[in-house]
């Protein structure tokens, strides 16, 4: 039989079945998602890529090694699986631009054309749809089963703890219901935390440390029976607001230094002593009377506000501050401590030359209220 006519009845076969191949996946094409596994959008751009790669790679091999290595009278079944290969990629290219001229690439060009497919597409869809829905429900049952069988039990965080696996019993403290959280659970506790946090006091990652700190003290409040606890909590809080006040460029420390200081109500005049001192140091001094002020909602916290070395400097640059709000926190301070204050004030007046200031001006700036001063400004009006 010719050669050309066997090719030609191949042809008859081939382009039917390749035709009718081609329109179903098409129309299926929208329903297999192949963006996140290969290079490709979708089913017919994928079987159009694999045709011509295999009709390249077939034709090289009968040009380049065959065909040379045939010998006379002897025939070979490469042409015609070379034939049905490339027809085969010819109706898939088809479809493949075909949907990209049309810009059909969503539900493919049958559906684009023909009435009606875009609804079988639909129903696809949701057959898909039930399917990821159900492998979803099956997976969360699977983690579900898998996080009852690791339920911790007291006897277990005990036998952790005493081998010091701190993250371990943190992660699983909660494994114990809360109506069964005891002495025995506040001890393992307050040992695990302890613990743990010791090893993050001297991290080069303070944001991080405060933050991870941050999270397991706010799921166990009853560590703030803890005096040890607390005072770690202290020092990694204020190791991150140190970092913070020295960042460059500058960072709003006040979010972080306000939840610091509310935290533990017990302490938050010490806390906001010690954080309105840091910023004097490492901002503009005025800045820190944000957190002074926050001192004086705690009751008898007077003479420890008094008592701290920078805040007549604080107040001293509150009132000429630019922002009314500066002005009245500097106010506040002032009546609160005006005998440190004033102390300061003239300490600083001593050393001025008496020809760039004179004692009566510098007193009036003080508030006005020369009168409620010490002798030396008594002296002054």
């Amino acid at each position: 039989m010719p050669k050309a006519l066997l090719q030609m009845k191949l042809v008859k076969k081939v382009a039917p079945i390749t035709g009718a191949f081609g329109i179903v996946s098409d129309v299926a094409s929208p329903v297999v998602e192949f963006s996140n596994k290969l290079p490709f959008k979708g089913l017919v751009d994928v079987l159009t890529a694999l045709l011509a790669v295999a009709s390249v790679s077939l034709a090289f091999y009968w040009f380049m090694v065959v065909k040379k290595r045939l010998k006379e009278n002897e025939d070979s079944m490469i042409p015609e699986i070379l034939t049905t290969c490339l027809i085969a990629t010819l109706v898939f290219s088809f479809f493949s631009f075909g949907q990209i001229i049309t810009g059909s690439k969503k539900k493919g060009v049958v559906a684009a054309v023909v009435p009606g497919v875009e609804s079988l597409q639909k129903s696809l869809f949701k057959i898909e749809a039930n399917q990821k829905e159900m492998k979803t429900k099956l997976t969360n049952i699977e983690e579900q089963i898998e996080k009852i069988e690791k339920i911790y039990t007291i006897e277990d965080l005990e036998k952790l703890a005493d081998q010091e696996y701190w993250d371990e019993v943190i992660a699983h403290l909660d494994d114990v219901k809360a109506l069964e959280r005891d002495e025995r659970w506040q001890t393992v506790l307050e040992s695990s935390v302890t613990g743990w946090m010791e090893s993050l006091v001297n991290k080069e990652d303070t944001e991080k440390a405060y933050l991870d700190s941050s999270d397991v003290y706010n799921r166990f409040k009853t560590l703030k029976k803890s005096n040890e606890a607390m005072k770690l909590k202290e020092t990694i809080g204020m190791n991150y607001i140190k970092t913070c006040l020295q960042a460059k460029p500058l960072k709003n420390c006040v979010p972080v230094s306000t939840e610091f200081i509310n935290y533990d109500k017990k302490r938050k005049a010490d806390l906001a002593i010690k954080v309105g001192n840091l910023t004097s140091y490492w901002r503009n001094i005025r800045f820190a009377s944000t957190y002074y002020v926050m001192a004086l909602d705690v009751p008898d916290s007077t003479e420890k506000l008094c008592g701290d070395d920078r805040l007549p400097a604080v107040v001293q640059n509150g009132v000429y501050a630019y922002y009314p709000e500066e002005k009245e926190r500097a106010k506040k301070l002032y009546d609160a401590c005006p005998e440190q204050v004033t102390k300061y004030a003239l300490a600083r007046i001593e050393k001025l030359s008496v020809n760039n200031v004179g004692l009566k001006d510098v007193c009036k700036s003080l508030d006005g209220r020369v009168d409620k001063l010490p002798a030396k400004c008594a002296k002054a009006k």
